[in-house]
């Protein structure tokens, strides 16, 4: 099963950038051709440019009132999904470039605790799941989707996450068969080899050198297209090993 479902992620991979444009890159806005982006507030310095990007058809209004103590952007906007749903979305941007948006759900006279989503990419379809973009506190940028389960607003899991990147080794890059170093043998690639990181899998588990985050293992590919797993240590101050470009985005 393991398998399967990395073939289906190489394959999709593969798909995805031979039907790709020129330039094109993944994300919202090549997922979602022909959505709007509207402002979360009408105010036009930098501090307040957050917005969200909608789907056509769907309503919205802004209200100026701030989520108290937690975004200083001075007004949320309510995008209205259904008679008996609205979402209403605050936004900050962080004592430190930390952004993130905050999520209310809102049924009949209900109303949820806020929902914090960090980024500072946010989409809605027209069934209001959102999508967000994300590197805030991450090693690598992130593409999640939420749901909207009763009064939650539940994180869809992936079975991994998409990176497609290329980065320089960072030491001698040894690629097994099987995630964490486990499994045959696949390639050995000299220091400062080019190495394409297709896929983020599983946390190692083994502790890691002071300085560092946990070791993770990625799926990667070598310049003359051998595909196999390495398990890297994720920089902090300091870049990954032997992936240099894994590294923690944020303070």
């Amino acid at each position: 099963m393991f398998k399967h479902l990395i073939f289906a992620a190489i394959t999709a991979l593969v798909s995805l950038q031979c039907s790709a444009t020129d330039g094109a890159e993944f994300g919202s806005r090549v997922a979602f051709p022909g959505f709007r982006e509207v402002s979360i507030s009408e105010k036009g310095d930098d501090m307040y440019r957050a917005s969200v990007w909608l789907a056509p058809g769907l309503k919205y209004r802004r209200i100026a009132i701030a989520i108290e103590g937690v975004t200083e952007v001075p007004s949320v906007l309510r995008v209205t999904c259904s008679e008996d749903l609205r979402l209403e979305i605050g936004f900050d941007a962080g004592p430190s470039e930390d952004p993130a948006y905050f999520v209310t759900v809102r049924r009949g006279k209900q109303s949820s605790k806020f929902h914090e989503i960090s980024g500072s990419d946010l989409t809605i379809n027209t069934r209001c799941d959102l999508f967000a973009v994300s590197d805030t506190n991450l090693d690598y940028v992130h593409h999640d989707k939420f749901e909207i389960h009763g009064m939650e607003l539940t994180r869809i899991p992936q079975p991994f996450y998409l990176i497609d990147t290329t980065c320089e080794a960072n030491g001698v890059v040894q690629l097994t068969s099987e995630p964490c170093g486990m499994g045959e043998p696949v390639a050995v690639l000299p220091d400062k080899s080019p190495v394409r990181i297709l896929l983020a899998g599983q946390e190692c588990g083994q502790v890691a050198a002071p300085g560092t985050g946990p070791k993770i293992a990625y799926l990667v590919a070598t310049p003359f297209g051998l595909v196999g797993w390495v398990e890297n240590e994720q920089g902090w101050v300091d870049a990954g090993k032997p992936l240099s470009c894994m590294r923690y985005l944020g303070d």
